[in-house]
């Protein structure tokens, strides 16, 4: 062993009744334990990435939404991605297929509810649980 892991068992080794091979397996599982986090934290941050809309490939003009309006619905039901609309090369509007529209909409509204929720707690107006519970038990 060499470096910081020598020092590290050594210290461990000296107020501990281990090994320094325990120590050194103990570090070991916990190196494996950070690294199989950190896969997995990267494989949800892939995921994520992986279904935010690219918007380079899914730019079109006004005049091909015009003329292929029943190929864009059902690539929009199919891949689930919306679609920005440009005008004069401007982005003028998004196209996307309902079940995204409407699972967008339920998103934002739990984020409004959950902001709402911390302002609440941030000016401490809320009630412990147990007050609420012992008031429906009064209304019972």
């Amino acid at each position: 062993m060499r470096g910081p892991r020598k020092s590290l068992c050594r210290s461990l080794a000296d107020s501990s009744p281990l090994t320094i091979e325990d120590h050194t397996n103990q570090h070991f599982t916990s190196v494996a334990r950070r690294t199989k986090f950190r896969l997995k934290l990267v494989f949800a941050c892939q995921v994520v990435r992986d279904r935010t809309m690219k918007y380079s490939a899914q730019i079109k003009p006004i005049s091909y939404l015009k003329s292929h309006t029943a190929e864009i619905v059902t690539q929009l039901t199919e891949t689930r991605e919306p679609l920005l609309i440009t005008q004069n090369g401007e982005a003028k509007l998004v196209v996307m297929d309902v079940q995204s529209f409407e699972e967008q909409e339920q998103t934002l509204a739990l984020l409004k509810m959950l902001a709402l929720g911390n302002r609440e707690i941030e000016q401490s107006q809320y009630r412990g649980a147990a007050d609420v519970f012992a008031e429906l038990d009064k209304e019972e």
